[in-house]
């Protein structure tokens, strides 16, 4: 899938997607200082690793409006989750991975005692700082968004040991926990409000639909550089072109945007919403063209030169 044709037809589809001109928050240069010092003093950089994440930049496209703190907040989850989804999530070693998964889920419920593991230790000071902001209603839910994410990572282990690639209806439904975007979702109420308890389940297609949505961006940028059976275009790909998969891939991407697009509206139309519930509904599309943005300018994603 690396070849030097295949990347310009992948360049190509993933120019073809949908997407809207989108402006970063002013505040990205200094969120990447406070980010970068905070995962040093963590560990969580030795290598440079943290840093080629870009998640920074990734909270900033994403929320262009939200305050500073707020992006800080998204820049050091995003750039804890991508290093510890490399480490443990994409480990071979289910046994280590629960027992990982458990002593984060045990931090986020009750603030217990990390130990000298730098990703708990991490993780520990986040809630922290999430605490001085949110209700403990919206910890519970953060927590269980993170489990869901844990549950992402492991469902996808047995196929990336195996090499098997799931069918199209099971990757979607993987895919959309291990992106691992529903925890980043929950910080859209630490800008701009939270959710009432009683329309949390509102929100929970247009989470999903969006949460698909930047994981096909991924996807296309990702399988250029890696052979991955987790990959939308090689769940996709069997005995097919890939110009046939692409085009399903741009098609595909299309009709979700669009789909997010009526649930957002309808969201909207409810007039038991909250202007809090408002600005989150619409910030998930800015998310996703956010979401855009950044893949196309991050060192992780980036592809080498097409000819």
């Amino acid at each position: 899938m690396n070849s030097q044709a295949h990347m310009s037809e992948i360049l190509a589809a993933v120019q073809r997607l949908p997407h809207e001109s989108v402006v970063p928050s002013p505040q990205m240069d200094h969120v990447r200082k406070q980010v970068l010092r905070w995962a040093r003093q963590y560990g969580l950089d030795a290598d440079g690793h943290f840093e080629q994440t870009c998640c920074w930049s990734c909270a900033a496209y994403a929320l262009p409006g939200a305050p500073a703190v707020v992006i800080e907040l998204a820049a050091k989850l995003i750039g804890w989750m991508f290093v510890f989804d490399d480490e443990y999530g994409e480990g071979t070693d289910p046994t280590a991975a629960m027992e990982i998964f458990d002593g984060c889920e045990q931090i986020l419920r009750h603030g217990g005692t990390p130990g000298k593991n730098a990703y708990l230790m991490a993780l520990k000071d986040f809630r922290d700082q999430c605490g001085r902001l949110a209700s403990e209603a919206w910890m519970d839910r953060f927590a269980t968004s993170m489990t869901l994410f844990f549950h992402g990572c492991l469902f996808e282990m047995p196929y990336r040991q195996t090499a098997l690639v799931p069918s199209p209806r099971a990757y979607r439904y993987l895919r959309t926990l291990s992106i691992g975007l529903f925890p980043p979702f929950d910080l859209l109420e630490l800008a701009w409000g939270e959710i009432q308890d009683s329309h949390v389940r509102l929100f929970r297609e247009v989470r999903q639909t969006s949460a698909v949505l930047c994981a096909i961006v991924n996807d296309l940028y990702s399988v250029a550089k890696e052979e991955d059976s987790l990959n939308f275009v090689t769940v996709m790909s069997a005995d097919r072109s890939l110009e046939s998969v692409l085009e399903d891939s741009v098609a595909m991407y299309t009709h979700l945007l669009a789909q997010q697009d009526d649930q957002i509206r309808a969201l909207l139309s409810l007039t038991e919403l909250t202007p809090a519930e408002r600005k989150i509904a619409r910030s998930l599309r800015a998310w996703v063209h956010g979401n855009y943005a950044w893949t196309k300018l991050c060192a992780r994603y980036k592809l080498p030169t097409a000819v």
